[in-house]
């Protein structure tokens, strides 16, 4: 029904709204909001396309900040959640790297 189906644009457009901040605050250099709002992302809405990206770029940003165990955490369960091959292996390098 088209009203569902409105109803359920409006949920995931939220998704990328949280998506955007997280991208916004990074550039201004807010890394631990940027971070909260990427993990909003997957929190929210963890069947969207963009979860398992928004987990990386939260984990990039807390290892940067020296919260590795946090960003482990994170990319473990972007692996998880990813849609496709090429998120997961920017998944699993990223958490070499942490390691």
């Amino acid at each position: 029904n088209s009203s569902a189906r409105g109803a359920l644009r409006r949920v995931f457009r939220m998704a990328e709204l949280f998506f955007a901040e997280g991208v916004a605050q990074s550039a201004k250099g807010r890394k631990l909001d940027a971070a909260i709002a990427f993990m909003r992302v997957a929190v929210h809405y963890p069947d969207h396309d963009q979860a398992a990206p928004a987990l990386i770029e939260a984990a990039r940003l807390l290892a940067g900040e020296g919260q590795r165990g946090q960003a482990k955490r994170l990319l473990t369960e972007a692996v998880k959640q990813a849609k496709t091959e090429t998120v997961r292996r920017q998944a699993q390098q990223l958490l070499r790297r942490v390691g």
